[in-house]
């Protein structure tokens, strides 16, 4: 990631033990079929972190999906082409 320092967890998400569930990822804003390009439209970033994550947001507009996805699925590396 280009000029990205990785968020340390805060005592308050260590002490709940909900880091993951603070944190959030890409997911799709909406249906989409395998071979979309995605637009920025095409994303949205929700809770909790269990994919891509939202600060790699811009990494993910412009590649192409490998399988469809529905609304509000999560994006994991391996559901896109490319890198």
């Amino acid at each position: 990631m280009r000029g990205h320092t990785e968020k340390v967890p805060t005592a308050a998400e260590l002490a709940s033990g909900h880091v993951v569930s603070f944190r959030r990822s890409v997911y799709a804003a909406r249906p989409l079929a395998a071979g979309t390009v995605l637009g920025e439209d095409d994303l949205t970033v929700l809770r909790p972190a269990h994919g891509i994550a939202a600060s790699r947001f811009s990494d993910v507009v412009g590649r192409v999906l490998r399988t469809a996805k529905g609304t509000h699925d999560v994006l994991h590396d391996e559901d896109l082409v490319g890198g």
